[in-house]
């Protein structure tokens, strides 16, 4: 385990951030709370969430991820959230399965975050909206 508080040369030598089979492909979002796993996407055909455990050094695919949506860890470091097709869902890395938690009803919700203390949930609901301003233009008291 990378030891924040230790200068680099005093890590482990064995200790890497990229398993081999990713290609170097693993893009990394959050860093589970108790400091022990990377949640990110894994691409490929279909991106994928992925969760990189330092202790086993294993990166396991856990599910799809088809908006390429930023995931976010709970402080349980287990659960995280994310969004897809405007609903905010909450997936569990044990089980592999994930259970939506808001519907947008029509609005676009984006950008899920929870709280360190895991009581609040943020997250962006785009709305397009535009006015059309009209304006008359008095002539030109200057041309006859």
């Amino acid at each position: 385990m990378v030891d924040l508080n230790k200068p680099w040369d005093e890590q482990p030598s064995s200790h890497t951030f990229m398993p081999a089979e990713t290609g170097g492909n693993f893009t990394v979002w959050d860093w589970s709370p108790d400091g022990k796993k990377l949640l990110g996407w894994l691409p490929g055909e279909d991106v994928r969430f992925a969760v990189y455990t330092f202790e086993t050094g294993r990166l396991e695919s856990i599910l799809d991820n088809p908006n390429n949506s930023i995931p976010s860890w709970l402080p349980d470091s287990r659960r995280f959230v994310f969004d897809s097709d405007d609903k905010i869902f909450i997936a569990d890395i044990g089980s592999r399965k994930a259970k939506q938690m808001i519907d947008g009803d029509g609005e676009r919700l984006r950008s899920p975050f929870v709280s360190r203390d895991g009581k609040l949930l943020y997250y962006t609901v785009h709305k397009n909206e535009s006015n059309i301003w009209l304006l008359e233009v008095p002539p030109n008291p200057r041309q006859p």
